[in-house]
């Protein structure tokens, strides 16, 4: 049974990481919108970091890693949007 974290999460902070990383790698069509002072989440760190990067993948794979992907934060209430809009067929 895996362990549950319950880490303290500043997404903004944490979609930028994911970002760098795909930049490093030449993705640099990659156009961050993050509302700032966001309320920090609570949660398994990692899991939300894989499940952030599959998404972020799969929206460059859907734009053939030509076009621009769009990556987007809001906090409406008490609930946090996360936004990853891609311009793929």
């Amino acid at each position: 049974m895996p362990t549950i974290l319950n880490d303290r999460i500043d997404i903004n902070e944490l979609i930028k990481e994911i970002c760098e990383n795909f930049q490093k790698l030449g993705y640099t069509q990659i156009q961050l919108k993050l509302k700032n002072n966001l309320a920090k989440i609570q949660g398994n760190k990692e899991q939300i970091s894989q499940a952030l990067e599959n998404l972020i993948e799969n929206a460059l794979e859907a734009s053939y890693y030509v076009q621009p992907v769009e990556i987007s934060t809001n906090q409406i209430n008490q609930k946090i949007h996360i936004d990853i809009l891609d311009h793929g067929k």
